[in-house]
C-alpha cells in the first residue's frame, strides 16, 4: 500500500474523515515512540488530505475525538517541533517560479 494511501486509511480509522491524499508527503520528521522498555526512532511522512466527507462513526471513535483548528492553532497543538514546522509551512502561500 502507498504511503499516502496508508495515511487516508489511519485518518478514516482515527478520526473518520474521508478525502483525497495528495500524492507526495508535506515533510517527513522523525520521533522516538516507546515500545516497552526501548525507544524506537521512526520516520513519518506527513500528507495533505483534501476532506470530501465527515463519518458519523469510526474504529477508534471511543478512543479520539474528532476537532479542527486552522493551521496555526494546529501546530502550537503539537509537542514534535518538527511536525510543528511542516504544519505551519502548509499556512503559507506557495512559492512562484521565477
Amino acid at each position: 500500500m502507498p504511503n499516502q494511501e496508508a495515511a487516508g486509511a489511519e485518518a478514516m480509522e482515527e478520526a473518520g474523515v474521508i478525502g483525497d491524499m495528495e500524492p507526495s508527503p508535506a515533510g517527513t520528521f522523525v520521533y522516538s515512540k516507546w515500545t516497552g522498555d526501548e525507544a524506537v526512532d521512526l520516520t513519518v511522512s506527513v500528507f495533505v488530505m483534501w476532506v470530501r466527507s465527515e463519518l458519523p462513526d469510526w474504529p477508534e471513535r471511543e478512543q479520539r475525538e474528532r476537532a479542527w483548528f486552522s493551521l496555526a492553532e494546529a501546530a502550537s497543538l503539537v509537542e514534535e517541533p518538527q511536525l510543528q514546522s511542516i504544519i505551519r509551512a502548509l499556512d503559507r502561500p506557495p512559492q512562484q517560479e521565477t
